[in-house]
Formats: structure tokens, sequence, C-alpha cells
């Protein structure tokens, strides 16, 4: 995605209980790549559970910044959303309705199973597989991370977006702007989006994140691979 996305400023927001901006809108694609790749999950201790709205405001807060800057809306705004959906603290989730006019396009990935999955328990520390231990539930039994795909799917209406199911068997499909956008980013900036290549080992980051993506030159990447619009 990052490859297909060149020439765009990225911000990273990843969440649990609350939200933290990871990476701060910035145009250096390896800044984001770094802290994917050295992100932990949360020490399992100081788990609250996670809320799937927990970085609505801050990634509100993000776009409409944004907006300011750019009244003439000559940049896409593009959302993506990685996680299960599953709401496990005590309140209820927000919506995320109120940005949808700020954003161009969005796509809600949607990871694991509706039988669920155990979670490893995080110390904080490296733990060798000779060593693993599980997140047990109220009754002594392993605790299962299980996919709601109605909350997902809520989450993507909201944000004026399409939801999809993710696996490592499958390609990834990006978030698309349609026809009228893209004939008017051609005429303002020449931007377009293409073709996604797969990071499988996205589907192993146990919490959700967000990335919010504002395109706005990426004319040389559609001429690059022969692009044209109608």
């Amino acid at each position: 995605l990052l490859d297909d996305y060149v020439g765009s400023k990225f911000s990273l927001i990843t969440f649990n209980s609350k939200a933290t901006m990871r990476v701060p809108l910035t145009p250096d694609s390896t800044a984001l790549a770094s802290s994917i790749n050295t992100m932990l999950p949360e020490v399992t201790q100081y788990s609250n559970g996670s809320s799937i709205s927990a970085p609505k405001q801050l990634l509100e807060d993000t776009i409409k910044a944004e907006a300011k800057l750019d009244p003439e809306g000559k940049r896409a705004n593009i959302v993506l959303y990685f996680g299960d959906g599953e709401q496990t603290s005590e309140t209820k989730p927000d919506s995320f309705s109120s940005m949808k006019d700020f954003v161009s396009a969005a796509k809600v990935y949607g990871y694991g199973t509706t039988e669920g999955g155990k979670m490893k328990t995080q110390n904080g520390f490296y733990i060798s597989s000779d060593k693993d231990s599980y997140i047990k539930d109220g009754s002594g039994n392993d605790g299962l991370s299980v996919i709601d795909e109605n909350n997902l799917k809520a989450i993507a209406n909201d944000l004026g977006g399409t939801y999809e199911h993710r696996s490592s068997e499958k390609r990834i499909s990006e978030a698309v702007l349609d026809d009228s956008e893209k004939i008017e980013l051609e005429k303002k900036e020449g931007a377009n989006i293409n073709n996604t290549v797969e990071y499988y080992w996205l589907a192993l980051i146990p919490f959700m994140l967000i990335m919010f993506l504002e395109a706005g030159y990426l004319g040389r990447k559609a001429k690059k691979l022969g692009v044209r619009f109608k």
C-alpha cells in the first residue's frame, strides 16, 4: 500500500482503549514503515479493553486541520481502517459519520474469524515460543479475539467507504476514488490511486490502526502505469 500511494502524506494512529498518534502527517513513508515494523502489542496487565471508535476524535481533528490548509479541496483524503471490530471496553462506540464530508475515500479491512483466536500474554519483553502463555477470561478459559463484521461495516458506512474481510489468500484492494473525484483531481493536481501490494503481516498486529493519507501528487505514478482518465 505504501508503494502504491507514493507521493502521499501519511499519518498513523493506533489505539486500544485510547488513541495514539504514532506518526504525524508526513510525506516520509519510511517513517510510517519503521513505526509499523517496531510496534508492539499493549502490555496485558495494563489493558482496559479496546474501543473501535477510540481514534475517532484524533482522526477527525487531523482531517479537519488539513482541510483548513486546503480550502480549494485539491487533495483527496483517504482513510484506511484495520481491525477486528470487537468492542471490549465498557463504553459504547461512537459514529464516524461526522467526518464523512471530509473523506474522499475510505476502506475498512476486517481481521479475524467468528470462531475467534487466542491472544498471547504480553509482558513488555520478548517472549520465546516455549514460554508462551495466553490471556484468560473471567472463567479461566482462553480469552478469544472474535471479529465483529457488523461493527466494521458500520464504520465503513459512516465514512462513506467499503468493507473487505482480509485473509492472506487474497490480494488486498485499495480505497478507490469515484470517477467525479478522479476527474477533479486530474484537473487540479493530476492525482490518482492505483493497484496495491500485499502486506500479509498486517494481520499479525493484534491492535487496530488507522492510516490517514492525503493523496495529492500522484500524476507521475499514474502516467508510469499507463492510467488514463475518461
